[in-house]
């Protein structure tokens, strides 16, 4: 996806490129910084940029193709969000409803 918002921004660097600088860039999650703003961007975009990218041009498709990954999530969460009182209430439908007891066979006698 990388790749495509590069692309999208106007920056042809080789795919194989792009591969490398987004793992090399990864390895800026493990910075402690408070829910890691900024240093997965960063990271990635300094990496595209030591393999030959345009800075701002990498710093868009990088922020672009972030922002599309975060929002694959947001987007199923709020479906999820949305069907889940509909799906709560059935199931406590079905919990509350009486439970028909089981038909009662006469023992049988002696006989």
């Amino acid at each position: 996806m990388l790749w495509a918002c590069l692309i999208a921004v106007n920056e042809h660097l080789p795919f194989a490129v792009v591969a490398m600088g987004y793992l090399v860039g990864q390895i800026a999650q493990v910075i402690p910084v408070p829910g890691g703003i900024g240093a997965i961007d960063a990271g990635v975009t300094g990496a595209l940029v030591l393999y030959g990218g345009k800075t701002s041009i990498s710093a868009a498709g990088e922020v672009i193709s972030h922002g599309l990954a975060l929002l694959v999530p947001i987007v199923a969460g709020a479906v999820a969000f949305t069907l889940l009182p509909g799906e709560i209430s059935r199931t406590r439908g079905r919990a509350q409803l009486p439970v028909p007891a089981p038909p009662v066979t006469p023992a049988p006698g002696p006989g």
